[in-house]
């Protein structure tokens, strides 16, 4: 009896943080809350059953006390520089609080944490074929399905969903919105299937169907960083093992049939008429060059970072800047703090993968932060901090045993 209300628990868990993040996504919410969609209330709500059913959960309290010091220390420094307590609120909320999510860990031996891995995957597998078939659909019926859903639920992103267009030739949007945003959930897609493949000795979709997926989906969104972590990604998963040879060849084949038949040429178009960066180091340079900001080692801009670089560079400039957010939180919170952060993201959860003798989850997240750096989503969007989140979580459940043999 036990056994079974923990499956139903972690299954209703795992349902509730997939859900709210692509069902109930922001722009969705956006539609109907206003402002108050800035919050994802159904994700945290789901958290707290793991917290609330689960007794096979560790917290650690020097990490606990670190990040209430970082919320602190934020606070402080907004406060400084005359921030609204509104606004104070909002930051905390967006890049500090959500932590908590890595600070109390489920054990991945568990039943519960077994289960939940497995659900998790499932769910997030399901929600990306729906953004790949509506992604097929839309290209034969002239964007019919994201016109439907623009016009009644999602109205947010009507201006990334051209009129009509010729097949190839536009960088498609999802009902998740920005075309960078796709282009990660695609990544994140092919990346944690590939480390569950390897963690179990099986898998929940065939290898071969996750790269044609993962690569025709990346190369929809016309993304330039999102198609070199791609190719990286399935270069790296595919140099070891007894078949390496035979996935090396057949993905150079398949790599060449989708390029005959027209697929990378967004990518290249875009190649050709712009920097790889699009203007960001262009626009960085300008800030740099003006020698008006310095980079502080306890304290920060805070919020108002916003209308300092706006003065500076002007608003168009100012959004292209915030292209770079790890850099833009730099400015805004002080080495120290996003130290931090980047100890509960990328550093802790990576060096422990690597003493477990599980190289790829590194590589892995690694591969997606250098992607969550070249959007400005990560600032503006409380849900692509959760999925990045949700990402790591799910990659620290299957790091309970060494797969890098396998």
């Amino acid at each position: 009896m036990i056994y079974q209300d923990k499956l139903k628990v972690s299954t209703v868990v795992s349902l509730g943080l997939v859900c709210s993040l692509f069902l109930t996504c922001f722009y969705m919410r956006l539609q109907f809350m206003g402002s108050l969609a800035n919050i994802n209330y159904l994700f945290y709500l789901s958290f707290s059953l793991i917290v609330l059913t689960s007794k096979r959960i560790k917290v650690d309290g020097r990490e606990l006390f670190l990040l209430a010091a970082l919320i602190i220390h934020a606070s402080i420094i907004n406060e400084v520089n005359e921030v609204s307590l509104k606004e104070i609120m909002y930051s905390n909320l967006m890049y500090l609080l959500p932590l908590i999510i890595l600070v109390i860990e489920v054990d991945p031996k568990s039943v519960f944490g077994t289960n939940l891995l497995f659900k998790l995957l499932k769910s997030f597998n399901f929600f990306v074929y729906i953004i790949f078939a509506i992604y097929i659909i839309d290209t034969f019926t002239n964007f019919a399905i994201m016109k439907i859903l623009t016009h009644t639920v999602i109205s947010g992103i009507s201006s990334w969903v051209p009129t009509s267009a010729r097949i190839f030739s536009y960088r498609y949007a999802s009902f998740m919105g920005h075309y960078l945003m796709n282009a990660l959930i695609y990544n994140m897609f092919y990346l944690i299937n590939m480390c569950y493949i390897r963690s179990n000795g099986k898998s929940i979709i065939s290898p071969k169907t996750v790269i044609i997926i993962s690569l025709i989906g990346v190369l929809s969104t016309g993304s330039k960083t999102g198609i070199l972590i791609l190719l990286t990604s399935i270069l790296c998963f595919n140099l070891k093992g007894k078949r390496k040879i035979r996935n090396i060849i057949m993905m150079i084949i398949l790599t060449l049939i989708l390029y005959y038949i027209g697929l990378f040429d967004l990518v290249f178009s875009r190649l050709n008429n712009e920097s790889l960066t699009t203007g960001r180091n262009e626009v960085w340079n300008m800030i740099f060059a003006q020698n008006e900001l310095n980079l502080r080692i306890f304290t920060g801009y805070g919020e108002s970072i916003d209308s300092i670089l706006t003065s500076m560079v002007g608003e168009t400039n100012t959004a292209i800047a915030k292209e770079y957010p790890f850099l833009i939180l730099l400015y805004k919170f002080g080495f120290i703090n996003v130290i931090g952060m980047l100890y509960f993201i990328l550093i802790k959860p990576c060096i422990k993968a690597i003493k477990n003798g599980n190289g790829m989850i590194a590589f892995s997240i690694l591969m997606i932060f250098i992607e969550i750096n070249m959007f400005n989503g990560y600032l503006v969007l409380t849900d692509t901090v959760l999925l990045y989140l949700l990402f790591v979580m799910v990659l620290k459940l299957m790091d309970n045993k060494k797969i890098e043999a396998n």
